[in-house]
């Protein structure tokens, strides 16, 4: 039930990029100190980390399911800058977001 809450927090709020560990924290009804506990005790890393394998997954969707160009995609995963978005992804997945598309359409 939390993981659930945490990951329609997450993908409510993608887009805007309004992902800040006390807003999470409060929309859980939990202190910021709490929170970081009971994220690391399940995902075993930091809820800033945990938002950034929300946010590939979430472009890895959007690559292989939707035409948009990457900079709306980095968009709507919650990025300000399309470059910091494809080297996440490039850093995460090992390929650059229109390579992974690209990947996508051959399979």
């Amino acid at each position: 039930l939390f993981m659930a809450r945490v990951i329609d927090y997450i993908s409510a709020h993608l887009p805007n990029g309004d992902l800040g560990i006390n807003e999470m924290s409060q929309s859980l009804c939990m202190s910021s100190s709490t929170f970081r506990r009971r994220m690391y005790a399940i995902t075993k890393g930091s809820p800033k980390m945990f938002v950034r394998v929300v946010q590939i997954n979430k472009a890895k969707e959007l690559l292989s399911s939707t035409t948009l160009t990457i900079k709306e995609i980095s968009a709507q995963c919650g990025y300000k800058e399309v470059n910091s978005f494809i080297r996440a992804f490039q850093s995460d997945t090992g390929v650059t977001p229109a390579k992974w598309r690209d990947q996508c359409k051959t399979e």
